[in-house]
């Protein structure tokens, strides 16, 4: 297997965590929920920058 595609996969897998871990969050969690709603009723995009690994990701909320 190549270096690239490996490193791609182990980083698709994190990312998948990321967004599994909050997801989990925001359904645990009252308060951040009512904080996010009126930013998803506005059609909101929230930029995501993690410095390890460094990716930037975009979610509309």
């Amino acid at each position: 297997m190549k270096r690239s595609t490996l490193s791609h996969s182990l980083l698709n897998i994190i990312l998948v965590f990321i967004e599994s871990a909050l997801t989990l969050l925001l359904r645990l969690d009252p308060e951040l929920r009512k904080a996010a709603y009126p930013l998803a009723k506005q059609g909101t995009v929230v930029a995501l920058r993690l410095y390890l690994p460094h990716v930037e990701g975009f979610c509309h909320l």
